[in-house]
Formats: structure tokens, C-alpha cells, sequence
């Protein structure tokens, strides 16, 4: 089970410190041009970037206390976090008609709530 939160763990890691780094430092309209990020245009980019840099410390918060054994508690609260951005996700895309690739948002989701859970209870 272990190495099933790990693998689990580092997937959520990875897709958050490259969508994290996105909203982070590119510019509103490279944003744009990404797919399924049509909602920049309706947020304040000081908004976007305080999201990237959560969706970084959350990748961060999954994989560090853990590993290092100190205040392991942050990682399955990191995790839950995650899962609320993307409880955010998924209501803002489905508000704005964009269903194409909710199926992504909710796997992302349900893995963000595994990692939570299982950290949690190990």
C-alpha cells in the first residue's frame, strides 16, 4: 500500500508543480492558449498566481513531510487541499460549460482524496 500512496503522491506532485508553475509565471495570454484554462479571463492574475503557488506548496506538502518524517501530518492535509482545489476546478469548468475534460479534474480528485485518506490511516 505504501508504494501505492508513493506513486500516487508523486502523480499529484508532478501535475501540480507544472500546472502551479504555469499560473505562476506565464503571462495572462499564454495562459489562455492552454487548453481548459478559459477561465484566466474572468480571475485577476494576482488570483491565478495565488493559486499556482498554493498548487506548488500542496505538491510540495504531498511528498516532503512525509518522506522526511517531519511533521508528517502536512501530508494528508496537503492532499485534502489539493482536493479542494479541485472540488474549485471542477465547479468553476462545469459553470462555465467547459465538460470536455472534467473526467481529468475528478480523477485528480479522487487520487488527491486517496493520497488524504490513506496517509491518514498509515
Amino acid at each position: 500500500m505504501d508504494a501505492f500512496l508513493w506513486t500516487l503522491s508523486f502523480l499529484l506532485a508532478a501535475i501540480y508543480a507544472v500546472s502551479g508553475s504555469n499560473k505562476v509565471f506565464a503571462t495572462r495570454e499564454r495562459l489562455l492558449a492552454m487548453p481548459g484554462m478559459g477561465w484566466v479571463e474572468d480571475v485577476p492574475l494576482a488570483r491565478v498566481r495565488l493559486l499556482g503557488v498554493l498548487e506548488i506548496a500542496g505538491a510540495i506538502g504531498i511528498i516532503v513531510p512525509w518522506a522526511t518524517g517531519i511533521l508528517a501530518l502536512l501530508t494528508p492535509l496537503a492532499a485534502s487541499g489539493l482536493a479542494a482545489v479541485q472540488v474549485g476546478a471542477i465547479w468553476t469548468h462545469a459553470s462555465r460549460g467547459e465538460r470536455d475534460n472534467l473526467w481529468f479534474n475528478i480523477l485528480v480528485l479522487a487520487t488527491a482524496m486517496v493520497v488524504a485518506v490513506g496517509r491518514t490511516f498509515a
